[in-house]
């Protein structure tokens, strides 16, 4: 599908670092194992994740238990039991599990997997697995309670979840959804009314986000139903079984100072020698590690030992060590060792990260070596503005096109809501919930298929051509 293109380095609020990844590569190649826009890199890469020693047979069939919960379709749970294919690798992408599936970057991030996945298949003959992380050790809840979406002329509107907060510091893998998602849900169906797909939009949403219901879990089912083709393959994080069967990797990492700060240590010199802001703090008195599945604190350290818990004394490396051993499903990894524990478990050939990521990525080489691990490819997943069809008119009768609204060009409020909403790009503020809107659940499938793989600018997708791409598959089908 021909699609508009803008430039990377013309969109607002994007990271220096990763517009020179996208369009200046030569300029940070040293801080990355591979170059994303060679082919031969994915075979490379893939080659050393297939020879790599990771737990296949038992991940496998905790994937097929966890999808199998979840409900995804017979081509997800294909894909998770080929892992234990000796030659099989995955194409890992992932996010915090958030309302309604969160902001719309989560569907691409997903849609990219997918079609990287397929493309590298179909190229190498290598079976290549696309794989959901679904990050619910995080804590950042305030993060993920609340989408945005677009309530006609009136522009973005937040929806939250009214939910019990609690003062403890909880992880999302925690959080039940209770009876406020109703209020939620009602909100949604306010702005759904004048929809053209609001009602299935609804029903959907309803299916999903139950109360009682943990948010993860309704996450990974929402995904599940909208990618029921394609085979993705969800993975939730904090699951007891996961970390038993992943975290002893990280153990090297329990002790004073930190190994994976020093090492992180060198790469973060270079980014910052390159005059790029530093994405993830380096600090001298913690582990990058937590402890807690209830409540989540940061494990301290210092030359008097350890202090795994919020009021707890500090106690030697020892004693650390063994609760660790005893307890290691009550750890789990901060953002810098979250990529070392998801290829920990998986053959991971390729990474596909949104532009925050790529910056922190420019950190782990070093970390990568420190734990003996190769690095994996880190693919910039596909940067995308939907046009819908009533903005496509206004645009025509204006005589513009999107890149004027994105680069902060004067144009009807209307389009400028929907393409810029709050003056940033529109993947990063309104949630999965507009794409449906607009295009209807089967909008999916078609905008997976719709993705240019060759390009690395931003993409603007027709709502209208990506809905008939729908009718002509089916029609050919």
């Amino acid at each position: 599908m021909q699609a508009e293109l803008v430039p990377i380095g013309a969109l607002p609020g994007l990271p220096q670092l990763f517009v020179d990844y996208v369009s200046d590569f030569e300029r940070v190649r040293d801080l990355f194992a591979h170059d994303f826009r060679d082919p031969a890199a994915f075979d490379r890469a893939a080659a050393a994740a297939a020879a790599r020693d990771v737990p296949r047979d038992e991940l496998a069939a905790l994937l097929l238990a966890q999808n199998a919960r979840f409900g995804s379709g017979i081509p997800a749970l294909a894909n998770a039991g080929l892992l234990a294919d000796p030659d099989a690798v995955a194409v890992v992408t992932g996010q915090q599990p958030g309302l309604f599936g969160g902001p719309l970057y989560n569907l691409y991030k997903a849609a990219t997997a997918i079609s990287l996945a397929r493309a590298l298949t179909a190229r190498s003959g290598r079976p290549h697995v696309p794989v959901f992380w679904i990050a619910s050790d995080d804590h950042q809840v305030g993060e993920v309670d609340h989408v945005h979406a677009l309530d006609g002329g009136a522009g973005p509107v937040r929806i939250s979840w009214p939910r019990s907060a609690s003062r403890r510091v909880e992880p999302i893998a925690a959080l039940s959804l209770d009876d406020g998602i109703a209020t939620a849900l009602e909100r949604v169906a306010e702005v759904a009314q004048e929809a053209a797909h609001g009602r299935d939009v609804v029903a959907l949403l309803e299916d999903c986000f139950r109360p009682g219901e943990r948010l993860a879990h309704a996450f990974a089912r929402f995904l599940a139903r909208l990618f029921e083709p394609d085979g993705l393959v969800l993975v939730e994080s904090a699951d007891p079984a996961l970390r038993r069967l992943g975290m002893p990797a990280l153990a090297a990492e329990l002790a004073y100072p930190s190994p994976t700060t020093a090492a992180a240590q060198q790469a973060t010199d270079r980014v910052a020698a390159l005059g790029y802001p530093v994405q993830v703090p380096l600090r001298d008195d913690c582990l990058n590690l937590f402890f807690g599945s209830r409540e989540r604190f940061r494990v301290r350290c210092g030359a008097d030992g350890f202090r795994v818990e919020l009021r707890s004394s500090f106690v030697d490396g020892e004693r650390v060590r063994t609760r660790f051993d005893a307890e290691v499903e009550e750890f789990s990894p901060s953002v810098l060792l979250r990529p070392l524990y998801q290829d920990a478990l998986f053959p991971t050939a390729a990474y596909v990260a949104g532009p925050s990521e790529i910056a922190y990525f420019a950190q782990l080489a070093p970390v990568y070596e420190r734990f003996g691990m190769p690095m994996p490819v880190v693919y910039p997943r596909k940067s995308i503005t939907l046009l819908d069809e009533e903005v496509a008119s206004l645009l025509r009768a204006s005589e513009l096109r999107v890149e004027h609204v994105l680069t902060g060009g004067e144009a009807p409020a209307a389009a400028v809501a929907s393409l810029l909403p709050d003056g940033q790009l529109q993947e990063r503020v309104l949630g999965i919930i507009h794409a449906l809107l607009v295009g209807g659940p089967g909008l999916v499938p078609a905008l997976v298929s719709g993705l240019d793989l060759d390009q690395f600018d931003h993409q603007v997708l027709d709502v209208a051509a990506l809905r008939a791409a729908v009718v002509e598959t089916a029609s050919a089908g």
